[in-house]
């Protein structure tokens, strides 16, 4: 299948185990135009399992950041820089015209003294690359920050990563450019330590653009569920010498996520029952499944297996054991026929303890004033309803209160005031938590 290719358009619950092989899942959705000469708002987006999803920066013109990216420029639907002297531009944020200097130098084929982010023609004949120039204090460190959404219909496992890291060495100071992953937008990360990049200490005689491409393949240690959230951080910092500083360029940085199914889990819960708990869970599909193992830790302790369950196809499964429902933990290791095995998302008994609970989809969503959503709960019990921003800020209490037995409430969102981007509203009762994402276009 040929690759995805955004030109420059430089911008969380099932639980899916690991088993061998990659399975191949293709799911429709609407795929936006690259941006060109007109901007356009545009998240970057998985479409399909095994689908590479490439950015690449030729009609990049260095004009600015924006949440819809003007003509040749990036959104920062996607993009964020930090660590420049004219301050940061985060997701959403808008960075253009003359308050944002640092970020519209335009383009360039290197030898800069003027620091900000450029479009480089690294070999003079339109290979345009993302270009960085760090001056003074720009970029110690500096973060160039890329997010994809898992739209691919199906939660992703594994991440093939490339990239190209381009250097102009005309200066005598080194300088590094290391990258990390996350998928929880950076609340924890990953090094990928064997990807980093250090440019020269001396200064080439004759200065020229170089290219170095890194890739890897990354196990993410979970599923990535649908609509969730993959992120990399690229860190650019100095290392040793001194005067100015080498520039340098990012550019084909290309994912390909991958969903290694051994068992597809829709559910996974635990329940408070007269005699202890009751662990519930559910899968749709199996492939050469052997089993379960459950295991449990209590407080800050770790995990040991307590019991096994065997497969016996797509179905419910139930498993009782005792416990203080709040300090365990619990999670599920999938065995599969071969011996291989993979873990799903650990649960904890103070948040997985769960009345019967209904929460509606939002609508409309996207949405450009107002949306709105109905939690309904089967037990009295105190609610609070809040709405997060991309990078987790609390920007509105939506609901604060006790609901009653069969209480049906319909949650309001008003936009007014709200910048345009994705948010994530948080449902808190007495005895669950759910999430879900709302998008605010305008």
């Amino acid at each position: 299948m040929l690759p995805i290719v955004r030109e420059y358009n430089v911008f969380f619950p099932k639980d899916l185990f690991h088993s061998k092989m990659r399975l191949l899942v293709t799911a429709l959705f609407l795929l936006f135009l690259p941006i060109s000469a007109a901007a356009q708002d545009t998240f970057a987006e998985w479409s399909s399992i095994g689908v590479p999803l490439v950015e690449d920066f030729n009609s990049y013109l260095a004009t600015g950041f924006d949440g819809v990216a003007p003509a040749g420029g990036v959104t920062t639907e996607s993009w964020s820089f930090n660590g420049l002297s004219d301050g940061d531009c985060d997701f959403y944020d808008t960075c253009l015209g003359l308050s944002f200097p640092d970020f519209t130098r335009g383009t360039s084929t290197g030898g800069e003294s003027t620091g900000g982010l450029y479009a480089f023609d690294v070999d003079g004949a339109g290979n345009v690359v993302f270009g960085l120039q760090p001056i003074g204090n720009d970029a110690t460190p500096g973060e160039l920050i890329y997010q994809v959404f898992n739209v691919a219909g199906a939660s992703v496992t594994d991440v093939d990563l490339s990239y190209d890291v381009w250097v102009y060495n005309d200066q005598g100071r080194s300088n590094s450019v290391k990258i990390s992953w996350s998928g929880d937008n950076f609340f924890t990360s990953t090094d990928l330590t064997t990807l980093d990049l250090t440019s020269p200490a001396a200064a080439a005689g004759s200065p020229a653009w170089t290219k170095t491409s890194k890739s890897v393949s990354i196990d993410l240690g979970f599923s990535l569920q649908e609509e969730g959230l993959f992120s990399l951080k690229f860190t650019f910092d100095d290392v040793g010498g001194s005067g100015s500083r080498d520039e340098f360029g990012i550019d084909n940085v290309s994912t390909t996520p991958f969903s290694s199914l051994a068992a597809e889990l829709t559910e996974f819960s635990v329940l408070s029952t007269e005699s202890g708990l009751l662990l519930e869970w559910a899968t749709t599909s199996e492939d050469n499944l052997n089993g379960f193992e459950i295991e449990q830790a209590t407080g800050s302790g770790a995990f040991e297996a307590i019991g096994y369950v065997d497969a016996k196809g797509p179905g419910t499964y139930r498993y009782a054991t005792k416990g203080d429902s709040r300090r365990d933990a619990f999670r599920l290791k999938m065995v599969d026929s071969d011996g291989t095995f993979s873990y799903s998302k650990a649960i904890e008994t103070e948040l997985a303890l769960t009345e019967s609970f209904e929460l509606e989809a939002a609508y409309p969503n996207p949405f450009v004033s107002a949306t709105s959503f109905n939690l309904t709960v089967r037990d009295a019990q105190d609610v609070t309803v809040e709405l997060y921003d991309a990078l987790g800020r609390r920007v509105q209490s939506l609901y604060n209160g006790r609901m009653a037995d069969g209480e049906s409430r319909a949650i309001q969102v008003d936009g007014a005031g709200l910048a345009v981007g994705t948010y994530l509203y948080r449902v808190t009762g007495s005895k669950f938590v759910t999430s879900g994402r709302l998008v605010l276009g305008r």
